[in-house]
Order: structure tokens, then sequence, then C-alpha cells
């Protein structure tokens, strides 16, 4: 369900499987805290979610606030317009930087210099 990756223009890339729910809340929760902890620049890639529940939405905000009073940031990738929403309902976006999936491709991008 979650899954950190490879540090992308010092944010750390966390993926997400499609559905965050009642189901897997907690162990949502436990790895986010985890990765949240040590990690000041956390980008969750929410492009292959399609659903999130209140609890979730909650605790992502949560985050948010921490990294921020501790000089890191909490982003979203790629969520639709639908998703920023059910977030914005439930829960403040100005403590979330939001990237488009085209900014977040354009970062993810490497770019070698190969000339001599």
């Amino acid at each position: 369900m979650v899954n950190a990756d490879k540090a992308i223009q010092g944010w750390v890339p966390v993926i997400f499987s499609s559905r965050v729910d009642a189901f897997n809340v907690d162990r949502f929760k436990e790895s986010m805290g985890q990765i949240c902890s040590s990690e000041k620049r956390v980008a969750l890639d929410m492009r292959q979610v399609e659903f999130i529940n209140f609890e979730a939405i909650k605790h992502i905000h949560q985050l948010a606030i921490q990294l921020e009073g501790s000089d890191g940031e909490l982003a979203l990738v790629g969520p639709t317009e639908k998703l920023k929403r059910q977030v914005s309902l439930f829960a403040s976006l100005d403590p979330i930087r939001i990237f488009s999936r085209r900014e977040w491709d354009e970062m993810s991008k490497v770019s070698v210099d190969v000339r001599t």
C-alpha cells in the first residue's frame, strides 16, 4: 500500500495503492508516521488513488503540520480535482504543497550531460 522510493530533488516519494479505507488505514498511518518522522520532505503520490477515507485525510493533514513545524514539507502528487475537494472538505490544504502530474514528471526526469 505505501511504498517509499528514492528521493526526487530532495522529496521522498511515497506511492499509494488505489484505496485507503477502514481495512488498511491503521497500516497507512503507521507507515506514514515512520516515514515522516525520519524525512523532511515527503511527497505522497496520489496518481493511483481512487478512494481515501476521512481518517487518512485527517492524518495527512496532521503530518503536514508536523513536518511544517520542523522545517519540512508534505506534498500531494497528481491528486484529481475530486480528491482535492474531498481533502479540503475535511482538512485545510494550506500546509500541503500540490504538484501536478506534469510538474512531478518533469522533476522526476534525470538529465545527464554527455557532452565532452
